[in-house]
């Protein structure tokens, strides 16, 4: 398949749901070349056996030597549970 330029890939969704009965947390940093940086944190709380709370954070710079590649996001997520 050939391509005009654009940039391709495919987006990465993938759904968090709180947990019950479980309390978690996960902060992931990565970093590589053209000073590409994100960091993400994930936190979920359960409040017993019925009810919990998830929040994630994400931060991302990134410098790619490409034109319009020049990315700088930031992004967060907040969603309850009640089983």
């Amino acid at each position: 398949m050939r391509r005009n330029g654009g940039f391709g890939g495919n987006p990465n969704s993938v759904s968090k749901r709180a947990q019950p009965k479980r309390n978690f947390g996960e902060l992931r940093y990565s970093f590589g070349s053209w000073a590409n940086n994100r960091a993400t944190l994930d936190v979920n709380v359960g409040a017993g056996d019925r009810f919990a709370v998830r929040a994630n954070l994400m931060w991302m710079d990134n410098n790619a030597w490409r034109q319009h590649d020049f990315l700088k996001r930031r992004g967060a997520g907040c969603g309850p549970r009640r089983v």
